[in-house]
């Protein structure tokens, strides 16, 4: 055995304890001293769990979270994207509807968003308690999540500073009530991805500390199902943690041991990465980002922009409470590191041979290994977090700071575990901070109590008005922006006491959510302002299987005027220019919307025909004929429509998909599809202004064809084709590059074998 210089033998470290705290303190000093040091240890969990005061401590921030997740609830606001997880249960449980017919967002959430609200649809009635049960058992996990992670980290973390870990989350719900940055409420995949940063961080720790292939396969696991709940887990953890894990493995010297755990660590991470990318269109049947230009200089601008505009938001709506929540960020990242050189050793090399992470060196600076690795994980996390979504065009809102919550949450945990550490041992220190602990505790319990108390008080407060419709406004950049879906739906439902309405369209922002203000119709579909189908967050099954939903539209909902009508441009006259004749037009005194309503079935057969119906489709190609279908009537992305072609000229960054449908169910054979288009202009070199495709889903998405669009070319057809037994939502469609010009006339498909 070699000894170091004060005559320690390299062995007096325990392999399985490596990463252990203060393991390293262990391998660097005199036998004699660790006997005190154990006696450390124990002084330091009497004084972090003994007296009445500090026993108390914990449960009270525990009770703290979850007051602070309740007024949570203050922020209900039932609009269209709040109420998308409520219509996806209500159609798949109680209208028979199907999965594969429905578009999610790109970061659906599945895991624990989706999987919580599917259970709170069977427990609660009400959309609004939904939310709240999810909001607090999310924010639940999430506590939950980063005490797994500090008990990884630092096994020996003291109550004092776990209840301090739970007041920093504490202070961030109370930020999330007023203010859209940093939320939990929201369908969104920043929660999930923190829940599993967490979780996979830990995981991956604790199997280069103690091995085992039940680590191991739960850290794969959970980057499996994280990848499928939102990209956005790719650049919060799985580049960054391929980085970290490489660096790592590269200093981890002469232990092979380590070395070896954390290259396996490291590939499982990227083997599981690649098994959700796989499995993705299996679970995803309808691609989010269809549509989406690919990256360019224009989008990195725009994102660059996003990302600037959402700090100039955060400064112009900041009060009292998000200014101590910036301060109190800032001050743990600065005592983290100031505290740095008393987490790390000065060393010489001596040749001694010492395993672990707890001996990871880098010349001659030895540092325990698990708190490195947080730390250059939460270096790695914001930088590639913040350059990704930049120059991928990913940050495209400006509350887009809420996508930095992992990091965000790692600051406080982190600089929570410096301090415990270094209050290890040290009774006054520990005693100053749970008297800290417990004024902080006081503090933000009487803040909560004072916000709730100022709602509550507030005049026509109504709790049962709060559960059933939210009583807040969607705050934007341009201010206060009601959308009135209770005027509008009372509008309705006087409406309907004198006709009989049926299924109505109306933009996005409105359709959904006066969907459940009332209950004079069946339900709402978005259209876009040139009145065709948004598949958006959405379901196709009420156009495609009309007798089932029992679909019949005949009626219209436009704003009078632009100041009504919100982000989108869906007003009553224009719209009124595009409607086929036989409407009355009935004004709503509550708002200032107009409702255009048919008796007969004008309205139904002009939506069908923007729709294309699948039974015309199917029923031609059945018969052995061709049927074509001219792109005016197919939906479609980018360009507009101009005669009976969907046209599309303009510079970088203008790309997308300029048609796309008409999602029908094909019988099983042998197909030929053609795309008519013009293009006098195209991209790199003039030979290509685009690409299309036929495809659809059978088990998954698959792609029975796929050709580029040449310049100068008039028409392109695919060959034989065979489709497969249950061909579902098949579509042509077609992609503009970005740059020249391109004009689609229209598509055809032609069945040449026999019935």
């Amino acid at each position: 055995m070699s000894t170091d210089d004060s005559g320690t033998t390299a062995s007096l470290c325990p392999p399985a304890k490596f990463l252990t705290a203060p393991c390293f303190l262990v391998c660097s000093t005199p036998f004699r001293n660790v006997i005190e040091l154990v006696e450390m240890g124990r002084e330091n969990h009497r004084i972090s769990s003994g007296g009445a005061a500090t026993r108390i401590l914990l449960p009270a921030a525990w009770l703290l979270v979850l007051i602070t997740a309740l007024l949570n609830g203050f922020r209900l606001s039932l609009h269209s994207d709040m109420l998308f997880q409520a219509d996806l249960f209500q159609d798949l449980f109680d209208l028979g509807g199907a999965w594969s017919h429905w578009r999610f967002t790109p970061a659906p959430a599945y895991v624990p968003d989706t999987a919580l609200n599917a259970l709170a649809y069977f427990l609660l009635a009400q959309p609004g308690d939904r939310i709240l049960l999810v909001t607090i058992l999310q924010i639940l996990i999430l506590a939950g999540s980063a005490i797994f992670l500090a008990r990884q980290i630092m096994p020996d973390v003291s109550k004092v500073g776990i209840a301090l870990l739970l007041i920093a989350l504490s202070l961030a719900n109370l930020v999330a009530v007023d203010h859209g940055w940093f939320y939990h409420i929201h369908n969104n995949v920043h929660v999930p991805t923190t829940i599993f940063g967490l979780l996979c961080l830990g995981a991956f720790l604790r199997f280069i500390d103690r091995g085992g292939v039940v680590w191991l396969l739960g850290l794969g696991l959970g980057v499996v199902v994280a990848v499928l709940s939102g990209s956005l887990f790719i650049l919060a953890f799985v580049v960054p943690m391929a980085l970290v894990g490489l660096m790592t493995a590269a200093l981890a010297g002469r232990d092979a041991r380590t070395r070896n755990r954390v290259i396996l660590a490291t590939l499982m991470v990227l083997g599981a990465f690649a098994v959700a990318k796989g499995l993705e269109g299996y679970v995803t049947y309808n691609d989010p980002l269809l549509g989406r230009a690919s990256i360019s200089r224009v989008r990195m601008i725009a994102s660059l922009n996003k990302f600037l505009d959402s700090f100039e938001l955060l400064y112009s709506a900041a009060d009292a409470l998000v200014w101590v929540f910036l301060g109190s960020m800032a001050a743990a990242l600065l005592y983290s590191m100031a505290a740095l050189p008393g987490i790390v050793q000065f060393r010489r090399e001596t040749g001694a041979r010492t395993e672990g992470l707890s001996s990871l060196r880098v010349g001659m600076v030895e540092c325990d290994g698990k708190l490195t690795i947080a730390w250059a994980f939460l270096l790695a996390s914001c930088g590639v977090l913040i350059t990704g979504s930049i120059i991928s065009g990913g940050y495209a809102d400006e509350f887009g700071l809420r996508y930095l919550m992992l990091p965000g949450a790692l600051v406080f945990l982190l600089s929570l575990i410096v301090h415990d550490r270094r209050c290890a041992g040290r009774p006054t220190r520990f005693r100053w901070s749970a008297y800290a602990a417990g004024l902080c505790l006081v503090g933000l319990g009487a803040t909560g109590a004072a916000m709730a108390t100022s709602r509550i008080m507030t005049p026509n407060f109504s709790l049962l008005d709060l559960r059933e419709s939210g009583n807040l406004p969607i705050l934007g950049l341009q201010g206060d922006n009601r959308l009135n879906e209770r005027e509008i739906g009372a509008c309705l439902d006087d409406l309907g006491g004198k006709h009989k309405l049926r299924t109505g369209i109306s933009d996005y922002w409105h359709a959904r959510g006066v969907q459940y203000q009332t209950r004079s119709i069946d339900r709402m579909i978005a259209v876009q302002p040139d009145l065709r189908p948004l598949f958006w967050m959405s379901t196709v099954g009420p156009l495609i299987r009309q007798q089932h939903y029992g679909t019949h539209i005949n009626f219209v909902i436009a704003a009078r005027n632009s100041a009504a009508a919100g982000s989108t441009p869906f007003l009553a006259d224009n719209i009124e220019a595009q409607l086929p004749s036989g409407y009355e037009r009935h004004r709503c005194e509550q708002a200032a919307f107009d409702v255009f309503y048919y008796s007969g079935s004008e309205l139904h057969d002009f939506m069908m025909k923007r729709r294309v119906p699948q039974t015309k489709l199917e029923t031609g190609l059945w018969g052995g004929s061709a049927v074509a279908l001219v792109a005016a009537d197919l939906p479609g992305i980018v360009g507009h429509v101009q005669g009976d072609a969907r046209t599309v000229q303009g510079g970088d960054g203008q790309g997308g998909v300029l048609t796309f449908g008409p999602y029908a169910n094909l019988s099983p054979g042998k197909y030929v599809a053609c795309v008519d288009y013009q293009s006098s202009t195209g991209g790199s070199g003039g030979a290509d202004v685009g690409s299309w495709d036929f495809v659809g889903v059978v088990d998954g998405p698959e792609t029975f064809f796929q050709a580029p669009l040449k310049t100068g070319g008039q028409s392109a057809c695919s060959g034989e084709v065979s489709v497969p037994k249950g061909a579902k939502n098949v579509e042509v469609r077609t992609f503009f590059n970005g740059v020249g010009d391109l004009s689609v006339s229209g598509i055809a498909l032609k069945r040449i074998d026999s019935k």
